[in-house]
């Protein structure tokens, strides 16, 4: 960059940013004593671009007026900040929907009205599993679920693990097909899978509400889909 503009490090989209910048910091006299950091984008030599923290000062050197800057390449950050996000919106075992993110997107949805169906579905002889082939083993078998989930209901909103062995499902749309999502999705997960060679086979219930056809707002459907899920159990599971 020796001889070179340091615009030349600023993609044209920013420029308008860092030129304001510049502008305050050459023609207002007090701004001196007032450095700041703008939150923009860098330029690499190849043409990609980076986010930067690029930090103006200025100060006087006999008689002179001079700026300087410090452009920081900020990108572990961004990427450490993007784990975050992912770590607080995903459920680290099975990559689904974290309950927290799972419910913002269904407060989302009602608050705008717009239709849509939850399956709300349980393991049946979860426990046994962890019981008589360890923890390693039920974990194995909640990832083999999701993915069972995610082939089954492709054409889901999203999908989440609400804790334990209990996943939920938005659909789009009312219930009106909802229920032969649910009988697919339970055959899917009674298919044995195997784990160090020994075949693992639970069951699955599953129980079904729709928005606004069984409550008014996400807490009440959620509700519904619970209490659909107890019958389902009791009328003897794999219902």
């Amino acid at each position: 960059m020796a001889g070179q503009y340091v615009a030349g490090l600023i993609p044209e989209r920013c420029q308008t940013d860092y030129r304001n910048e510049l502008e305050r910091l050459t023609a207002d006299e007090a701004a001196i004593s007032l450095p700041r950091t703008l939150q923009i984008w860098g330029l690499r030599r190849d043409g990609r671009e980076f986010p930067a923290d690029v930090s103006f000062s200025g100060w006087r050197e006999g008689g002179e007026r001079l700026v300087g800057m410090i452009i920081r390449d900020v990108t572990a950050r961004h990427e450490s900040e993007a784990r975050l996000c992912e770590l607080a919106s995903l459920d680290m075992l099975t990559r689904l929907a974290s309950r927290g993110a799972f419910m913002q997107q269904l407060g989302q949805l009602t608050e705008a009205g717009v239709p849509y169906t939850l399956l709300m579905t349980d393991l049946d002889g979860f426990k046994e599993v962890n019981d008589t082939l360890g923890h390693a083993a039920g974990d194995a078998l909640l990832c083999h679920v999701a993915e069972q989930i995610r082939l089954v209901c492709a054409d889901a909103v999203t999908a989440a693990r609400l804790g334990g062995d209990e996943f939920i499902i938005l659909l789009p749309g009312g219930s009106a097909g909802a229920g032969l999502t649910a009988e697919r999705l339970i055959a899917a997960v009674q298919t044995p899978f195997s784990y160090h060679g020994s075949p693992v086979v639970v069951g699955a219930s599953t129980g079904i509400a729709a928005y606004p056809e069984h409550g008014e707002d996400a807490s009440s459907v959620m509700s519904a889909a619970d209490l659909a899920l107890y019958r389902a159990k009791a009328s003897g599971k794999g219902c």
